[in-house]
């Protein structure tokens, strides 16, 4: 049996080479450090391109062209951050030289698990599906913002091993009606943060356990559209955020309330952020608000943690509306303290601490969690607060 490979006199073991440049946070001075020694280079070097942000023109060229010259970095690169710069009109299409080092790039780091896309618009004219054409890897994560979602498909037909996707493009959706995600269309989701109409396009059922959507222009059939292709993750959907960013949405919450209750019982987190900015909005209760309210909730019959961040224009909602003489900082909140009371597996609850009017400066708000102890006493939590990040830990 032949004996183990010795290191060289005077280099040291990878391990520990490695536990020296930990270390080192500043990536200047490793990669100053990488010149010092053929062991440091080769350890430092897959530290180095370990996790790649590109955000501007010039680092991006810079990249392409290192990658160009030396192309076995590549494959050291983990997680990647694209920056794609809209100049111009916003509506004009990229040049094929703009786009030929991100695709440069992207045909070159053939072991990639992470990519990220951002930009300098929310939204980017159609042709950037080019970067896509000849990319070697097989992604586990894709959060694009940017890229109009009609860029990205074929490049996603040829990825089936994501787990998380994140596409936030706030353009109109019309289009992408004529073609709805075919099987096997990401067959493997877990974590998805997109926009609600998104969620009309699949028409079979996925693994995701998370999900936040993102209603950019919504009215009530809009939300019964997505609520009931909430079918196809009902079966093992466990987190469930919200985001209804469109100020013109005229939805009462209770209503966002009972139909998530009503589709999704198994819920065990659920947040609701509104960003309603017209007080002039129906609220449907039939008797008092308070309990209606609590009743709505107490439906999830396994929810563990529940946010909710009433519209500050709303000045109709309960939330504003009951114990405003309340110390929030000092006491709980009557509506936690009713929740509690109506749902026995309910252990955590945040709302905004400020009032209405603060809290329309600020956001997203400031959310002050209760829990409730092992004796059933409720309190202030500070140890685990919750936020409107919070849906991707449930597990």
């Amino acid at each position: 049996m032949p004996l183990p490979e010795r290191p060289s006199r005077g280099t040291l073991p990878i391990e520990i080479t490695s536990y020296i440049l930990a270390f080192i946070q500043d990536e200047s001075d490793l990669a100053r450090v990488c010149l010092a020694s053929r062991a440091f280079s080769h350890e430092g070097t897959r530290i180095l391109y370990h996790s790649v942000r590109l955000d501007s023109r010039q680092t991006t060229q810079r990249f392409s062209s290192s990658l160009q010259e030396r192309p076995a970095l590549g494959r050291h690169v983990v997680k990647l951050t694209l920056f794609l710069e809209c100049v111009g009109h916003p509506h004009t299409p990229p040049s094929p030289e703009n786009l030929a080092p991100f695709a440069r790039i992207l045909s070159s780091v053939q072991n990639l698990p992470h990519l990220a896309i951002t930009s300098n618009r929310t939204s980017l004219p159609r042709g950037y599906a080019l970067i896509f054409q000849d990319c070697p890897f097989r992604l586990l994560t894709f959060n694009n913002g940017p890229v109009a979602i009609m860029d990205t498909l074929d490049f996603l037909d040829d990825q089936p091993e994501i787990t998380e996707w994140t596409h936030l493009e706030p353009d109109e959706y019309d289009y992408i009606e004529e073609r709805l995600f075919e099987d096997p269309f990401l067959p493997n989701l877990v974590t998805m943060n997109i926009d609600a109409e998104l969620l009309t396009c699949f028409r079979s059922p996925r693994p995701v356990k998370q999900l936040r959507l993102r209603f950019c222009s919504a009215g009530p059939d809009t939300f019964r559209a997505v609520f009931r292709d909430l079918r196809y993750v009902r079966d093992t959907l466990l987190s469930l955020d919200i985001n209804c960013s469109d100020p013109s949405n005229e939805c009462a919450p209770t209503f966002l309330l009972e139909m998530a209750a009503d589709s999704l019982p198994a819920l065990k987190h659920f947040a609701l952020l509104d960003e309603f900015e017209s007080p002039q909005r129906k609220h449907r209760f039939s008797g008092d608000p308070l309990q209606d309210f609590v009743e709505i909730v107490s439906r999830f019959e396994n929810l563990q943690t529940f946010v909710y961040s009433p519209a500050p224009a709303d000045l109709y909602s309960i939330f504003w509306n009951i114990g405003m003489s309340v110390h929030w900082e000092e006491s709980v909140h009557p509506l936690a303290r009713a929740l509690f009371a109506a749902s026995p597996k309910l252990c955590r609850i945040a709302f905004p601490l400020q009032s209405a009017l603060a809290s329309i400066a600020s956001n997203p708000p400031i959310l002050v969690t209760y829990s409730r102890g092992v004796e059933g006493a409720v309190g202030r939590d500070r140890a685990e607060p919750l936020t409107f990040v919070s849906w991707r830990n449930v597990s």
